[in-house]
């Protein structure tokens, strides 16, 4: 399983299970562990490195093909 996919599971359970988040508050680095992040990674969550997230997230998928087309496309004049 890629690093991004072990990211998102994370990230999923924690916004939608009440569980997974009381034991984060308790001890986020375990709770990271449980769901077999990196090093790295745990110390992008725990730092806030919001690039270094992204970077993860989007590495070797669809998504930043999308996001970039979206992200650089210019704004059309509109016609009279």
């Amino acid at each position: 399983m890629k690093e991004g996919s072990k990211l998102q599971a994370f990230l999923l359970a924690l916004q939608t299970s009440r569980s997974v988040q009381d034991r984060y508050a308790e001890n986020p680095e375990a709770e990271m562990r449980r769901f077999d992040l990196s090093r790295s990674t745990i110390a992008a969550v725990r730092r806030g490195d919001r690039a270094k997230l992204w970077w993860i997230l989007t590495r070797g998928s669809k998504v930043r093909t999308q996001v970039g087309h979206v992200i650089w496309v210019a704004k059309k004049r509109s016609k009279r």
